[in-house]
């Protein structure tokens, strides 16, 4: 029987909520009409903006584990890589948030239409608001005094807004790079997207060759100096010997032995660093990591954002939820008011 009650009720406030309306449904049709309308000019208004995506795949270092324990903990999600390297690629998304990165995306230059600007110049003077907006006035951006470490307000909000445009995503299993550009031009977007995965390449190949860079700059160095003092005692020796190449005195021929051994010397010093020179070179090119474009950024053809039908139709299902509260409320009241006045009345036939 409870049960029964319980549907008896819920049929009762079900078609007491239809009559509610019925009687209300100005007030319904207004608060309905009002909210999802605002809703569809405010997102009208907004301009367009398009997202082009780049996706790219590192290569894998290797599992420390071995044998089938390797595989077995990839296969898990357990990173376990032999060499020790301070920026893995979870942190990707970290250094494009920095100001040095920021600052060097400021810099990049970019075609809009027919004319060549920076980035930041975009930013600035390109991007369009709503019709409420003020319309700014073309400043182009001075950045020859333009400082990482120190944004004046201008270019503090260039960089925010450079940052807001774009994303980095990584997949924590696979190490999969998703880098994402949202502008209102599409073919903003795309350039941009390319920049940026240029950019994060070339950070993180400096980032992982600087210690076998400086190594090949150093044996470079040692390699071209054993260079010059072998060629130097070479041509010592040679000099010596063709001028004294008829003398047989012990003294001379002692000299032409020491000039040889010296030479000699040299010769195996030269050799000795042009075989770590080279090793260095192996070991630099070792070191740069390669990097496979899964997808290269595209020119979008749809916008991506504002969402202006999800957004109705979720504005929709708000205003008509609002405008059931309303009414709710308002025959709540007007019940109130008239439980007060009986009772009222009420109490005075008593009296």
């Amino acid at each position: 029987m409870t049960n029964d009650n319980q549907t008896i009720l819920s049929i009762g406030s079900l078609f007491k909520l239809f009559h509610s309306l019925r009687t209300n449904w100005l007030i319904f049709s207004l608060i309905v009409i009002l909210i999802t309308g605002l809703t569809i000019i405010y997102l009208f208004s907004l301009p367009r903006d398009y997202t082009s995506t780049a996706i790219l795949l590192p290569e894998s270092s290797g599992s420390a584990l071995p044998g089938n324990l390797g595989s077995i903990s990839n296969l898990v999600g357990i990173k376990s890589n032999s060499e020790e390297d301070a920026i893995s690629p979870e942190l990707y998304p970290k250094v494009i948030s920095t100001s040095v990165f920021k600052a060097e995306m400021m810099k990049q230059k970019i075609r809009v239409g027919n004319r060549v600007i920076t980035i930041s110049d975009y930013f600035a003077n390109f991007q369009k608001g709503p019709w409420w907006s003020k319309k700014k006035k073309y400043i182009q951006v001075d950045l020859s005094h333009l400082n990482p470490s120190k944004f004046n307000k201008r270019e503090e909000k260039i960089a925010q807004a450079i940052s807001g445009s774009i994303s980095c995503i990584v997949d924590q299993k696979t190490d999969m790079i998703t880098i994402s550009c949202e502008c209102q031009d599409p073919t903003v977007a795309q350039q941009i997207a390319n920049i940026v995965m240029q950019r994060l390449k070339a950070y993180i190949v400096d980032y992982r060759t600087s210690k076998a860079r400086n190594d090949v700059k150093y044996y470079q160095g040692l390699y071209s100096q054993s260079k010059s003092q072998y060629e130097k005692a070479r041509r010592l020796y040679g000099a010596y010997s063709d001028t004294n190449e008829d003398l047989v005195l012990q003294s001379y021929r002692s000299k032409t032995e020491d000039l040889e051994n010296d030479m000699q010397l040299k010769y195996n010093i030269y050799t000795q660093m042009m075989t770590q020179l080279e090793q260095a070179k192996a070991k630099l090119q070792e070191k740069t990591p390669v990097f496979t474009t899964i997808q290269p950024a595209t020119i979008p053809l749809k916008p991506s954002a504002p969402k202006r039908m999800f957004g109705t139709v979720i504005a929709f299902i708000i205003s008509v939820f609002f405008a059931i509260c309303v009414i709710l409320l308002k025959e709540s009241i007007v019940e109130y008011k008239r439980e007060s006045t009986s009772n009222s009345a009420s109490a005075n036939e008593k009296q």
